[in-house]
């Protein structure tokens, strides 16, 4: 089976045109050869063909930096211990700060089999430690959120919940408990006034907030 390689995602190219690798944090000298080849490898290209193109010294130098890196390492050379998903796209307010407020994105919501997926890859990379299901939404009204905190359970991954609080009802809040999957939860209250709450937020959901927070 032929080998591929492929120009690692992780460079970025200074202006005197040497290299800062963000897998090293190291910023890498380069010579005019170097660079032709990881242009050349910008897109997958198979070992034996760029063999052909460039002399091997120089090729297996910018493998053992990490420059070039092999296809099967590009997902699992990572420096990455966060990662951010978005388990559904919609949200029960309407806050002035967020531009759900002016744009709000059709309600759809990942399905478990692409949720699975995404665990399965983010424990193959084996430095994940923890996962957050927001981005612009709220996650605990995801219909699938109780599964999937039972899935992630059964990884070493914890989870960094991001909430209104307003759907975190004692059911979900035993479920977090009892699961174990909890490195961190946020809660996001832009005001402990009532009338100001609403007015930020466009929601009518304050009490249900502060008596599950």
């Amino acid at each position: 089976m032929q080998k591929h390689l492929q120009t690692s995602p992780f460079l970025v190219l200074t202006q005197g045109k040497d290299i800062y690798n963000l897998l090293s944090s190291n910023l890498v000298e380069i010579n005019d050869a170097m660079f032709s080849i990881l242009k050349q490898s910008k897109n997958r290209i198979q070992y034996d063909e760029l063999l052909k193109l460039f002399d091997e010294n120089i090729i297996k130098i910018l493998i053992d930096k990490k420059l070039l890196l092999f296809e099967d390492e590009l997902w699992t050379t990572t420096n990455i211990e966060i990662l951010e998903i978005e388990t559904c796209t919609h949200c029960n307010r309407r806050c002035l700060y967020c531009p759900v407020s002016l744009a709000p994105k059709e309600a759809k919501t990942m399905s478990m089999e692409l949720f699975n997926l995404v665990l399965l890859r983010a424990e193959k990379n084996g430095k994940i430690k923890t996962i957050a299901f927001n981005f612009y939404n709220e996650p605990t009204i995801d219909r699938y959120f109780e599964e999937r905190i039972l899935k992630l359970s059964q990884t070493n991954i914890k989870l960094s919940l991001h909430t209104n609080a307003i759907e975190l009802d004692q059911k979900k809040i035993e479920l977090l408990k009892n699961s174990n999957v909890l490195s961190a939860i946020y809660f996001n209250i832009p005001s402990i006034n009532k009338e100001v709450f609403e007015r930020m937020t466009g929601s009518l959901g304050f009490e249900k907030a502060m008596d599950n927070i």
